[in-house]
């Protein structure tokens, strides 16, 4: 498999979005009912109406991470912002 091959990700969006303060406690809590939560506030392009989990730096990393351990669940990289 791929995951004794990559260590991890580097991810540079050059600005797109907000770094994030706050990772939200489940992937893809501020596309639903708890859009008040505080890891659900940086989101000055407005995705989450889009229904876009990655609307931050922060969560978007993390939304990568939670897909890639459904994939492949020995897979745990590192990630640089």
């Amino acid at each position: 498999g791929i995951s004794d091959k990559i260590r991890g990700f580097a991810k540079n969006v050059a600005g797109f979005q907000p770094l994030g303060m706050k990772i939200c406690k489940t992937p893809g809590l501020c596309v639903g009912e708890h859009v008040d939560d505080e890891c659900c506030r940086d989101d000055v392009c407005g995705l989450q109406l889009e229904k876009n989990w990655g609307h931050n730096e922060v969560n978007f990393v993390d939304l990568l991470d939670h897909k890639l351990q459904i994939i492949i669940p020995e897979f745990r990289p590192n990630f640089i912002i």
